[in-house]
């Protein structure tokens, strides 16, 4: 009994592991399209708050040196 349960298991297993690996394939290049706009929206978000941060430091030295 022992013999066929881990035949039984090592066929689930692979079902198992085709079954991941057919959802990978088609679904894969959604979780990768997510993965670079969640990457570029936070480099644009650090991009856009260091511009601000720049503007304001020109603009408090032309307010000194005035």
């Amino acid at each position: 009994m022992s013999n066929q349960d881990s035949f039984i298991d090592e066929v689930t297993d692979e079902v198992r592991k085709d079954r991941l690996y057919a959802l990978y394939r088609k679904y894969g290049w959604v979780a990768a399209l997510a993965v670079i706009l969640l990457v570029g929206g936070a480099a644009a978000n650090e991009w856009r708050k260091a511009s601000a941060r720049t503007q304001a430091e020109a603009a408090g030295d032309a307010l000194l040196t005035a």
